[in-house]
């Protein structure tokens, strides 16, 4: 299994919108201390939980129309029909909604913790370049 592979729920992230989806504010009062939108390895994940949470915020419908709507007016991130439909068909009960959101958080705190160790190898490369040009140098 690749690292990225590991780093990603996309079953989790799909349970989620899908759970919103169908239940609107009941499933989003029970994730949204857990998940934001950034926490979503999939961009177009993240939007739809965005659009998502800011029409149930505005007291509006959050169901598939809602999307559908949302992404026709909104082309910069590609979404076709047949994903937004497959992810309203999630079916999962209420119960279980928070640990998908917690398996969502999960990977985007290993994404962001790779980031980081990522940056920190190659801020070390650079100083040792440096450090290599500065010896070889002198």
């Amino acid at each position: 299994m690749e690292v990225l592979e590991r780093l990603i729920a996309p079953e989790s992230e799909g349970v989620v919108i899908g759970a919103i989806i169908q239940h609107g504010a009941n499933a989003y009062d029970k994730v949204s201390s857990i998940v934001r939108a950034s926490d979503f390895a999939e961009t177009v994940n993240g939007v739809m939980f965005s659009v998502l949470q800011k029409r149930i915020l505005d007291g509006l419908p959050s169901d598939i129309f809602a999307l559908i709507d949302y992404f026709n007016q909104n082309t910069a991130i590609p979404c076709d029909l047949a994903y937004i439909t497959e992810l309203s068909q999630n079916y999962v009960p209420l119960s279980s909604i928070k640990w998908h959101a917690e398996q969502v958080s999960e990977k985007a705190r290993e994404r962001k913790a790779r980031d980081i160790l990522s940056d920190g190898i190659k801020c070390m490369d650079e100083s040792e370049k440096t450090l290599q040009q500065r010896i070889g140098g002198v």
